[in-house]
């Protein structure tokens, strides 16, 4: 995905993927601690350029 782009959300993700929710979150978290993704506030979880602060 492009930096910028806003990831699904975790319900969108389950339908589509047919994947556990507590899997779901544990994989953004990860993406989170590596500096990948990051969570705004009310409007979801985004790709980050590489090397971004947050």
């Amino acid at each position: 995905m492009p930096p910028g782009r806003r990831i699904p959300s975790l319900t969108e993700m389950e339908q589509e993927f047919g994947l556990a929710r507590d899997t779901l979150q544990q994989a953004v978290r990860l993406l989170r601690e590596e500096g990948l993704v990051e969570t705004v506030s009310g409007t979801g979880v985004y790709v980050v350029h590489p090397g971004s602060p947050d």
